[in-house]
């Protein structure tokens, strides 16, 4: 990324698990504005903005990045809706994909805009947080010592 760069940068991630510990790190040099269902706490750096409706109120500003984290049931309805405005800002875009929730329509209309990225990940595991179903089981197999 550009540190000369003023504008601040976008992340949109309902569950917001991913969506804040990017937000942590960029704040360090940039201002970030954080739509996520949970406030995770306050930052000088990070604005956040609730994620309450099936599409989210974004605001209306200049971004340099738009960080768009899918979690399988929301964003998938509002991509072109960001791809227009990443369009007419030229930020770039940058999708983030559960490997096993993958959206393909969502996939195509990211990538068929030329400043985009996609990247996958896989199961998330977390010693404090329940970041994947596949976390959940096992947390609940280490707390109650089986697997039903």
């Amino acid at each position: 990324m550009n540190k000369s760069s003023e504008r601040p940068i976008l992340i949109v991630d309902k569950k917001g698990v991913i969506g804040f510990e990017l937000a942590k790190n960029l704040s360090a040099h940039y201002i970030v504005v954080l739509v996520t269902s949970k406030s995770q706490g306050e930052s000088s750096n990070i604005v956040h903005v609730p994620f309450t409706k099936k599409i989210p109120t974004i605001p209306d500003n200049f971004y340099s990045y738009i960080f768009l984290i899918e979690d399988g049931e929301v964003l998938y309805h509002s991509v072109p809706s960001f791809i227009k405005k990443a369009s007419s800002d030229q930020s770039r875009v940058v999708l983030v994909e559960g490997i096993r929730i993958q959206n393909e329509k969502s996939i195509q209309e990211v990538l068929f805009y030329k400043n985009a990225n996609v990247f996958y990940f896989g199961d998330l595991f977390s010693e404090h947080k329940n970041l994947s179903g596949v976390d959940a089981l096992i947390s609940l197999a280490k707390k109650d010592r089986k697997i039903e």
